[in-house]
């Protein structure tokens, strides 16, 4: 994916409001606690591509999105944890962010999710200690000639 991300071609970002490309923020519930997740996400014609991290490890992740009707999903892979299952999401575009359900790809379990470019407030309080975000901030990797 890494090859398929650096030979995207990042001039003509997407134009709607809802799927900025840039630093987004995060979290997904899993047993009633919720996880934090930073992302560097790229909309562009119908595609997205990410890479990030959360308490996990850094991560990658790619599918689709729709201007028209707002739907977005894709399938997050840990780049360090090949033996975890691959995670599907799918969720909605809104004016503040994408928010839906995950679900590990052939096993049973999922939670929720809710995805927002890092210059917008959630709205809600984070239960997640800042100490970790820089952590977690630490270990996103970055892709070659992708913006920032």
């Amino acid at each position: 994916m890494d090859d398929e991300i650096s030979q995207t071609p990042f001039s003509g970002p997407e134009t709607d409001e809802r799927f900025p490309s840039g630093h987004w923020i995060g979290w997904y519930r899993q047993y009633g606690t919720r996880s934090r997740m930073l992302i560097r996400i790229w909309f562009q014609h119908g595609k997205v591509h990410a890479t990030g991290s959360d308490g996990i490890g850094p991560f990658t992740f790619s599918g689709r999105y729709d201007t028209e009707s707002g739907d977005v999903s894709f399938v997050k892979t840990y780049i360090a944890r090949p033996e975890l299952v691959e995670i599907f999401y799918q969720g909605r575009g809104e004016q503040k962010g994408v928010r839906g359900a995950w679900e590990f790809l052939g096993i049973r379990g999922g939670g929720e999710f809710h995805i927002w470019p890092e210059s917008q407030s959630e709205g809600e309080t984070d239960a997640v200690h800042v100490e970790q975000e820089i952590e977690i901030r630490r270990s996103v990797p970055t892709i070659a000639n992708a913006p920032v």
